[in-house]
């Protein structure tokens, strides 16, 4: 009896036991589906740092209706038609579908943001048509969708931390896609994966891509005054005494830009996409520079005096077409800069007479009126020259005159295929990422024991294949020498060997920033380089060509490998392809020893920069000279 008694008790606890579990247990994400009758949604239930990033919604179901208010509440109003749709946020250059529920009770994902389980792809079964997954420690749930439609659990196999994905069907007919997989145990989360698809197969060969596959960019920021003259006759400097010479006209124009695509100067540096300051045409007139006794002229390109026209300084509509066609024959994109809220004509008719009370003009975005005259005469100007996207600069993040523009670049922009709109809001460029870089590199700011923490931080804010522009400008700055140049390097290599889009800011690649007042506004150096600036360029240029070749570097899984004071050591996976970026940061030549994940063993390796190493079983073994970096690829 005792026996029964004590059996019967066992399973009336292990069915408790069974039930505490359950009512414990609640999902961590889970997918945003929006009911049909779904009114008033908060997207900070479903997404829990929506705070503290610069996200908005790009993607509306048919049906609902979007309103931002100024405490950062998201909400949506109306009845969805469909039934099954999902909410997209995006940043920057990303299209990023969030089709999750991050659950807020996960609090030890903000409090220690390397507490979560590293995720990555290791092969892909053909004949099976079945990606496979490697957890470091076994994931209860999986989330995957394929371009915003959910992989169904069936199609999703566990074993242990091994996860098998069979590609659904409907994705073979799909000539380009993008798979998204998230992760979760019972308490944290994965890291989210990005793979791109051709006919439901993940790409595996680089020259697969175009050059709108937004991943394989990368970026040259061009002060358009500043970088060529390749046409005197438009040279119209000022010659008001009170203009200081360094902030008058320099006579670089879009002929001059045409002139180095054609020279070949932009495919040797290693770089697809050309970002072009604005080339709408500005006051002609001096300004007063702030708390100086200075006055500037408009080469900036930040007093826009019309939405139609171009610079006059920079060329006419055919040279700009000319730039234009010769950048898309050699694969290239061009992007340029677009001032939304500043006018200094009454160049719109619609505009109110209210917008017109300054110099320049602030225009209300919010107005009807201003914001359907200003989305059309950008849709006009994308249509006329058929460039391939615009950076907005001095842009409100929270108005509805993003939908309005985004909708009518939808409907009314022509975009021949292989080709794309980007879309870049300078404002929402990932700071605490830049913050992360430069603190590690300079020796005084330094701090290896948050390193890690701060970069996950990162990463999770802005996701881990985001897709931000990591801008060099700035890191020159109020530094000179050889020193300053390799320090220069690294923080380059970490740029184009982590999440992001690396962009070059015109003459970095030579080293033209120096320590005086607006050195950073210096005209191009083409001829008469020093030994010090041509391998600084030759380097840059290796490191955009090693970028733009590995698969794993631009839409791998990043872990950081070692963290330490004297060095850095970081891996990114794409299926079979790893790839292993090491820093000297010390100022002699340093044996570097880490551990090797499971993913990146058994694997042969080559050196890009030639440092000797050896692999004994997990243990990674290299020898850099000072303030040096090497990047192994995987065979």
């Amino acid at each position: 009896m005792n026996l029964v008694l004590k059996r019967l008790s066992f399973i009336i606890l292990l069915i408790s036991g069974l039930l505490f579990s359950q009512q414990v247990w609640k999902k961590p994400f889970e997918p945003v589906k929006l009911k049909q009758d779904s009114t008033h949604i908060y997207l900070e239930d479903y997404f829990f740092n929506i705070k503290d990033t610069g996200y908005r919604v790009t993607h509306i179901p048919e049906g609902l209706e979007l309103r931002v208010y100024n405490n950062y509440e998201f909400i949506l109003y109306g009845k969805q038609i469909n039934p099954v749709d999902y909410l997209g946020v995006s940043v920057n250059f990303a299209e990023r579908v969030i089709p999750i529920q991050q659950n807020k009770a996960i609090n030890n994902i903000e409090k220690n943001p390397k507490e979560f389980i590293y995720l990555t792809s290791i092969s892909f079964l053909k004949n099976n048509k079945a990606l496979i997954l490697k957890a470091e420690k076994p994931l209860k749930q999986i989330l995957a969708v394929i371009d915003n439609i959910l992989i169904s659990q069936e199609n999703i196999i566990y074993n242990e931390d091994e996860i098998t994905i069979k590609i659904p069907d409907f994705a073979n007919k799909l000539t380009k896609s993008n798979l998204r997989v998230f992760g979760c145990d019972n308490q944290r989360l994965s890291n989210d994966l990005w793979i791109p698809l051709t006919y439901g197969e993940p790409i595996n060969d680089y020259n697969m891509l175009q050059r709108s596959d937004t991943h394989s960019n990368i970026v040259y920021s061009i002060l358009i005054d500043r970088f060529n003259n390749g046409n005197f006759s438009n040279d119209k400097p000022s010659y008001n005494s009170g203009v200081l010479s360094i902030l008058n006209w320099q006579g670089g124009d879009l002929a001059g830009i045409t002139q180095k695509i054609r020279q070949n100067y932009f495919e040797k540096l290693g770089v697809n996409t050309l970002l072009l300051s604005p080339v709408n045409q500005n006051i002609n007139k001096e300004l007063n520079v702030e708390r100086t006794d200075y006055k500037t002229t408009s080469f900036l390109g930040y007093y826009p005096e019309s939405f139609k026209s171009l610079e006059s300084r920079f060329g006419t509509e055919k040279e700009f077409q000319n730039l234009i066609g010769m950048a898309h024959a050699q694969k290239m994109n061009i992007i340029s800069t677009c001032i939304v809220n500043k006018l200094n004509n009454n160049d719109l008719e619609s505009v109110s007479e209210n917008d017109l009370t300054k110099v320049p003009f602030e225009l209300d975005l919010k107005n009807e009126n201003t914001s359907y005259a200003i989305t059309d005469s950008i849709v006009s100007f994308l249509n006329k020259y058929k460039i391939d996207g615009l950076l907005y600069f001095n842009a409100e993040k929270d108005s509805r005159f993003w939908e309005k523009l985004n909708s009518k670049i939808k409907m009314r922009v022509e975009i021949p295929t292989n080709r794309a709109i980007f879309q870049i809001n300078e404002v929402l460029n990932s700071n605490l990422f830049n913050k992360v870089r430069k603190g590690f590199f300079i020796e005084n700011e330094r701090d290896t024991n948050s390193f890690a923490d701060e970069f996950y931080k990162s990463l999770q804010l802005n996701g881990f294949h985001h897709l931000n522009l990591q801008n060099t400008g700035g890191i020159l700055e109020n530094r000179v020498g050889e020193e300053a140049q390799n320090k220069f390097i690294q923080e380059y290599a970490f740029i184009a060997t982590t999440a992001g889009i690396p962009n070059i800011f015109y003459g970095d690649e030579v080293g033209l920033k120096g320590k005086k007042p607006f050195d950073n506004l210096r005209k191009m150096q083409f001829l008469d380089l020093s030994l010090e600036q041509e391998k600084l360029k030759n380097t840059i240029a290796k490191l955009n060509k090693i970028r733009a070749s590995r698969l794993d570097l631009m839409y791998g899984d990043t872990q950081i490998l070692a963290s330490e004071k004297d060095y850095l050591a970081l891996a990114r996976n794409y299926l079979d392809k790893t790839t292993i970026v090491i820093f000297n940061l010390t100022n002699e030549q340093k044996e570097i020893t880490f551990s090797l994940p499971n993913y990146a063993q058994n694997k042969s390796y080559f050196a890009e920069f030639g440092s000797d190493f050896m692999i004994d079983k997990d243990k990674f073994i290299i020898i850099l000279p000072n303030k040096e970096i090497d990047i192994l690829g995987s065979q």
